[in-house]
């Protein structure tokens, strides 16, 4: 393989390494922002409540987002601790 036939594979993965670091250093993520306005609030709350419950689907992005406990869903144990991050308890 000569080095223009190798120089655009090593291009393409050096970019989505690039882009993979900034992506999961995204301070809107796991933070519980669902909406990704960068703050955390009743908004957010009510959005991961109503997935909960099944009448509101979060999407795979927003599931990562809200995920605070990192167990793949979100559940009652996500919205007691954004719930805590918006009363400021730690």
């Amino acid at each position: 393989m000569s080095f223009k036939e190798a120089i655009v594979p090593m291009l393409i993965v050096a970019l989505i390494v690039m882009m993979a670091y900034f992506f999961l250093n995204d301070p809107a993520l796991a933070t519980g922002d669902a909406n990704k306005d960068g703050r955390i609030n009743a908004i957010d709350l009510t959005m991961m409540k109503r997935h909960i419950i099944g009448i509101y689907d979060l999407s795979q992005w927003q599931i990562f987002r809200c995920d605070m406990n990192g167990n793949g869903r979100v559940d009652e144990m996500d919205l007691e601790t954004v719930t805590n991050v918006i009363l400021g308890r730690n």
